[in-house]
């Protein structure tokens, strides 16, 4: 009876002697994509027993991977919502296949660090990835808690890597002790988690210094329909503030294995808010001032009795009218200008950031 086996990403030579000499035995455990084929597995053989922990350890790596991919890929964690649900239950039944195995010579210090890195994966996905879906919910009602949500993802990633080193480790003792030398020992399905983090390092990075501007942005707006001339000048302080600072941090996040896409939307993003914050905002705050003035004006005018009213009040009241006029229209035609421009290097900044994560997550 055959049977196929898919596990970790491993070149490993066997080293047994014989009356005449030492045979060297070269195989391949395999990956997601190679497999290699062996007669019924004896948990008493070390061959053996590291292949069937290695068979489980990958299909929940791949599993993970899977999930990983697809929030990396812009699907975000709600909308993967039932994968994470169903990487938890394989991981909960790997548990139990991997508990029930019994000690090779003595030892099951391989089993248990498996077991361990199963216990993490558990948690991290079960509890933690749950918490990361109920912030993301909340996560763009402000900088602070968008950060929160991004440095819970960033924390769940080390944890995740410190339990596969656990693995590795043991894995590294288990061979020396049973004489299986590992010439290959990094999984292709490691290597693309390695890569996604460097990814994700460099697009939050990136991301948190555009949320900041972009959120800054939005308060701003806030201010100006409520027509709150003080709340609007300290926003649009705030907001060259900020677009001037991440413009300087920016600096030193000019591209990504030489991929400078992100990194000039991010800027592009940052010139316009400045651009606004110190040109264009003024314009719509003269135009509220204006109003406030003509507000005053007519409200006086308007108590003179007719028979009373002077030349000298009609032309007061006809020069506001045109000085709001003219305020008005310019309020307009920036309005106009910023609206046009804000969605159109918005859908910039989601494109390219979209075109990022899918050019350099594997």
């Amino acid at each position: 009876m055959f049977m196929r086996h898919s596990i970790l990403c491993l070149t490993i030579s066997i080293f047994t002697t014989t009356s005449a000499m030492k045979k060297i035995l070269l195989f391949t455990i395999i990956t997601t994509i190679s497999q290699y084929t062996c007669y019924s597995q004896d948990l008493k053989n070390p061959v053996e027993y590291l292949s069937y922990i290695g068979e489980e350890y990958s299909k929940i790596a791949k599993d993970q991977w899977s999930y990983t991919r697809a929030v990396g890929h812009g699907k975000g964690a709600r909308k993967v919502e039932k994968r994470r649900l169903e990487v938890a239950q394989a991981i909960g039944e790997a548990k139990r296949r991997i508990s029930r195995m019994p000690a090779l010579n003595g030892s099951t210090s391989f089993r248990d660090s498996v077991m361990t890195y199963m216990n993490i994966s558990y948690h991290l996905i079960k509890e933690d990835y749950a918490k990361i879906v109920d912030m993301e919910e909340v996560a763009e009602e402000s900088y602070d808690q968008m950060e929160a949500y991004i440095l819970a993802k960033k924390r769940a990633t080390e944890k995740s890597s410190k339990a596969y080193e656990i693995v590795r480790k043991e894995q590294d003792i288990f061979a020396r002790e049973n004489n299986i030398n590992m010439v290959e020992s990094t999984s292709k399905i490691g290597q693309r988690l390695k890569k996604s983090s460097q990814v994700f390092d460099y697009y939050n990075k990136v991301y948190l210094i555009f949320f900041k501007s972009y959120k800054q942005d939005l308060y701003l707006h806030e201010a100006l329909n409520r027509q709150d001339v003080n709340a609007i000048e300290q926003n649009r302080s705030a907001l060259k503030k900020y677009s001037s600072e991440g413009r300087e941090k920016l600096k030193l996040l000019t591209n990504f294995n030489g991929d400078q896409s992100l990194y000039i939307s991010a800027r592009q993003m940052l010139q316009f808010y400045s651009d606004q914050a110190e040109n264009k905002t003024s314009i719509q705050v003269e135009y509220l001032i204006k109003k406030d003035q003509f507000d005053k004006i007519k409200s006086a005018f308007d108590k003179i009795k007719s028979s009373k009213k002077t030349q000298a009040d009609i032309d007061k009241y006809n020069t506001a009218i045109d000085d709001l006029n003219l305020a008005s229209n310019a309020y307009n035609k920036v309005g106009k200008q910023l609206h046009e421009e804000n969605v159109k290097r918005l859908a910039n900044w989601n494109k390219k950031s979209n075109e990022f994560l899918d050019r350099h997550i594997p």
